[in-house]
């Protein structure tokens, strides 16, 4: 069903596995279950509403060409987990946000980048979004109908 696996992805399964760990023993959440389970099915519009209030960025602002830093990092937040949360293309990713597939890639691996480094200023944010990502899932499950 997965068009792509996370194991196909050259080093991505260490450097997700790392920051997992050592999030985990930061923040006591096991982390690592859910970078590590199957990729269930969020809305796109489920994610941009998350990313949007995690990284406290008004949907004019996301949509805007700023390239204020907070606005910028919620673009590429959004972009790593449509990437690979929902597996979503790079073109599908660059419609939603109408820009060149390219800045789609550069962002997803911004944000690689950051999590290697443990840069503090994105893995806040990038923890929150899964946290929220896991409790829309969650209460999915649990209230198919609501």
């Amino acid at each position: 069903m997965l068009s792509r696996k996370i194991d196909k992805i050259p080093g991505l399964q260490e450097v997700l596995d790392e920051c997992a760990e050592k999030v985990s023993k930061q923040v006591n959440f096991p982390v690592k279950m859910y970078f590590r389970m199957q990729f269930e099915y969020i809305p796109t519009k489920e994610l941009l509403r998350i990313v949007m209030e995690a990284t406290e960025v008004s949907n004019d602002n996301f949509f805007s060409p700023s390239r204020k830093i907070h606005h910028v990092m919620a673009r590429q937040l959004f972009c790593y987990f449509a990437y690979y949360r929902q597996k979503k293309t790079t073109v599908q990713i660059a419609n939603i946000l109408n820009c060149d597939h390219s800045t789609v890639i550069h962002n997803r691996d911004k944000i690689l980048k950051m999590m290697q480094s443990e840069d503090e200023f994105y893995m806040a944010p990038m923890i929150d979004i899964e946290r929220r990502i896991t409790d829309y899932i969650t209460d999915q499950m649990q209230n198919p109908t609501a």
